[in-house]
């Protein structure tokens, strides 16, 4: 048994986030889907993640938030569009698409301007998921 299935046995949220901060780990990979199965209960620690010193962290953790796609998650998604990294403002836009949240319309427009294609692209793919909910 993996760590990550030994974790998700046993509901271990802390130990699944302790195993995020890997921008190209298949472990981390693994503990962020393994969070988003697991569901509600870890929504309140992925979103304290988004705030991590670590860009990898916050990467899965957006990721993990819009697989989960609890809207209670849509507001600090919104504030991590902002985020110094490009592939965790991918990563929050994307889930805000997920998520279906019309509140970040504002902001996912003004991402199609960001600095980064693949945000851009992002922003304008769940604007279009948005879109389609109408």
């Amino acid at each position: 048994m993996s760590e990550v299935s030994r974790m998700v046995a046993q509901g271990d949220i802390t130990g699944l986030i302790s195993l995020l901060p890997e921008y190209a780990s298949s472990e981390s990979q693994d503990a962020a889907f393994a969070l988003a199965e697991l569901g509600l209960p870890a929504v309140s620690p992925l979103i304290s993640s988004l705030t991590s010193a670590d860009p990898g962290e916050r990467m899965w953790a957006a990721l993990a938030l819009g697989e989960i796609g609890h809207p209670s998650a849509a507001v600090p998604l919104i504030r991590t569009l902002d985020d110094e990294d490009e592939l965790v403002r991918l990563q929050a836009a994307t889930a805000l698409g997920k998520i279906g949240e019309r509140g970040a319309v504002k902001r996912l427009t003004e991402a199609l301007k960001d600095e980064e294609e693949i945000v851009r692209k992002a922003a304008a793919e769940a604007l279009e998921a948005l879109d389609r909910l109408r």
